[in-house]
């Protein structure tokens, strides 16, 4: 009895021991799994940044500046004024959305800045519905795609262009779309940018991640010439998105 009694606290002495390891091990690999994340994480927003900081804008809109400063001081202070406005509003943390007024005055004063760096003659329209200044949107839901536009719309060698950038209110959802007159997609190349990773899935991922479902991001050809890329989502105010996370 006693030897029984002794082998019984043994083994569950051991089996206490065993599950205590495996405990431990579980703990580990759910460290590890977030350590994982975390790192994905980073690269991302590594990725995300380098993105944000384009040295070649930089470069190339200070030499514009001192270029024009010779001739005209005024002019050459604005285009310094407007780069730091597109790099500030760059490296603000907007996890929780901006309104589309601010996306507005971004957009502005990127598109202000293109045609220096280019030495193109592109003339952008932008119309936004008052009723939409408060709108939630993702931060930068506007410049991929006005660099689609630029890019894939009028190509880097074209010399001149136009860009439309239009807002407007369409039954209960905001309507957004961006128009070229350019080249277009070749084939069926839109479908690939829909599906993959640049820009256009971009936008897209990130008003699904405010919306949910009832998003829809469409790219049409008007007249066989140019693209128009069109987002419908939800009205949802800015403020409304904050006091939630509040």
């Amino acid at each position: 009895c006693i030897r029984d009694r002794i082998e019984n606290n043994s083994g569950a002495a051991l089996r206490a021991r065993e599950s205590s390891r495996e405990s431990e091990l579980e703990e580990l690999r759910t460290r590890l799994s977030a350590a994982q994340r975390e790192l994905v994480s980073a690269r991302r927003a590594m990725a995300e940044m380098r993105e944000r900081l384009d040295p070649e804008l930089i470069e190339q809109v200070l030499e514009i500046a001192e270029e024009v400063g010779d001739r005209d001081p005024a002019s050459a202070l604005e285009i310094l004024h407007s780069l730091h406005r597109v790099y500030g509003y760059l490296l603000e943390d907007k996890g929780a959305g901006v309104s589309l007024g601010e996306e507005k005055a971004y957009a502005q004063d990127l598109m202000a800045l293109e045609p220096l760096r280019t030495r193109n003659r592109i003339e952008v329209s932008l119309s936004f519905d008052p009723a939409l200044k408060e709108q939630l949107v993702p931060h930068r839901v506007l410049q991929p795609l006005i660099d689609n536009a630029l890019i894939h719309g009028l190509g880097r060698e074209l010399r001149t262009g136009s860009i439309q950038i239009h807002a407007l209110v369409r039954e209960s959802n905001g309507r957004i779309t961006v128009e070229d007159n350019g080249r277009g997609f070749l084939g069926d190349l839109h479908q690939d940018a829909l599906r993959g990773e640049g820009g256009l899935s971009r936008v897209l991922r990130a008003l699904q991640e405010l919306f949910g479902e009832e998003v829809v991001l469409s790219v049409e050809h008007p007249e066989q010439r140019g693209t128009r890329v069109c987002l419908e989502f939800p009205r949802r105010r800015l403020k409304d998105r904050r006091d939630a996370l509040a």
